[in-house]
């Protein structure tokens, strides 16, 4: 029997958002190439209805085993998806995490920002219930390692009225880096970071200088996600198959 992955996330409407997006999905795919050789390869946008079609198709193909791994941030509403759809086909369907669950990734992300301790920079996520408690902690570990910085949500708290109290005792009178901690530069960056925060802030007297990228272009960023994969199909004590090996003849 053979094995399937597929990377699953949202797609965007915006150009930038959807290069930055299949740029990241090339390249995961291609790792589970190389650890799945001969694998069937895809990838799954969520969007209302889907996810049940797709995972049946290949199973009706003959696929024993489907790999998914989340490009998902942070476990919110589109984990929840993926996990209703994973429970719907059971032990067919092995489904990775997000990105973002712990002290070990928020680190890492700490580490790909490329942060300046001399400049105050305003990190912005998209926030939900989900990541409220990850956001806090992303604040506290900034906090211990000496960077000015605050993390506010477009959704959520600490919100607007928080990161506009932080911005104008850290960031009157000097240039301040508005950071988006969205996986690509697409809808919530254009609406809501730009035009809503970055205007807000400078008519409070702040000057921003705002970040254009996602986080999905990061070199950092991205050997964390094929550290998701590698977990995906080799398990947390990473015992791949050697190479040369076919996990698809294992199954």
């Amino acid at each position: 029997m053979k094995a399937a992955f597929l990377a699953a996330g949202y797609q965007s409407r915006e150009e930038r958002a959807r290069e930055e997006l299949e740029s990241l999905e090339r390249e995961l795919l291609g790792q589970a190439a190389e650890l799945l050789p001969g694998c069937e390869l895809g990838v799954w946008h969520l969007s209302p209805g889907s996810g049940a079609e797709e995972i049946a198709a290949l199973r009706d193909k003959g696929c024993g085993r489907v790999f998914i791994q989340p490009t998902l941030l942070f476990d919110g509403a589109g984990m929840e998806r993926l996990r209703a759809v994973a429970r719907e086909f059971g032990p067919l369907v092995v489904l990775g995490r997000p990105l973002l669950v712990g002290e070990k990734e928020l680190e890492g992300l700490i580490a790909s920002l490329g942060l300046s301790r001399g400049c105050p920079a305003l990190l912005l996520a998209h926030g939900g219930e989900g990541a409220m408690a990850l956001l806090q902690r992303l604040s506290a570990l900034l906090r211990e390692g000496g960077y000015p910085a605050f993390v506010g949500a477009l959704k959520g708290t600490p919100g607007w009225a928080e990161a506009l109290d932080w911005a104008k005792q850290h960031g009157v009178g000097r240039e301040m880096e508005l950071i988006p901690l969205l996986l690509t530069a697409g809808v919530h960056f254009r609406r809501d970071v730009e035009r809503e925060w970055g205007e807000k802030l400078e008519a409070a007297g702040v000057a921003v200088r705002i970040r254009k990228e996602g986080l999905a272009g990061l070199e950092g960023i991205r050997e964390m996600y094929r550290e998701r994969v590698r977990e995906l199909v080799c398990g947390p004590d990473g015992g791949c198959l050697s190479d040369g090996d076919n996990l698809n003849n294992a199954l």
